[in-house]
């Protein structure tokens, strides 16, 4: 009786150290060159499931409803390299990450491979409410 009292005492315990908080992650996404913001820079929280886009600043805020822990914070932007930063998520209800700063980077030439073998045709076919017109393709 004893020993099923200790695990009831330690399961509530646990439970009430892993309730779910109300936090707000802020921060900005900038071009490491220019210190520039970088505009619609995507910031995702993957174990939320969230993606928010950067305003035209880079300035971003996520509001999200966790447990206290470290939390993965992803950054990508089309013509950048990605990042990815861990942010603890505990004490403050407000968590300043501060700048986050991404470089340029080039498409690989390995990726762009796939177009030099794209067949495009000589003409498309465009349906709308007033019938189909057939636009020849000039390449």
């Amino acid at each position: 009786m004893l020993r099923l009292s200790l695990v009831a005492v330690l399961a509530v315990a646990c439970s009430a150290g892993a309730r779910s908080r109300e936090y707000i992650i802020r921060g900005g996404v900038l071009d490491a060159r220019s210190k520039s913001g970088v505009s619609s820079a995507r910031v995702r929280v993957p174990a939320v499931g969230l993606e928010f886009i950067a305003d035209t600043g880079g300035r971003f805020e996520i509001t999200v409803r966790r447990p206290p822990g470290c939390y993965l914070l992803r950054v990508r932007m089309i013509g950048y390299g990605g990042t990815d930063r861990t942010v603890p998520l505990g004490g403050a209800s407000v968590v300043e990450v501060g700048d986050i700063f991404l470089r340029e980077a080039p498409i690989p030439e390995w990726r762009l491979l796939f177009l030099e073998e794209c067949v495009l045709p000589d003409s498309v076919t465009v349906g709308g409410p007033w019938g189909t017109d057939t636009v020849r393709l000039h390449l």
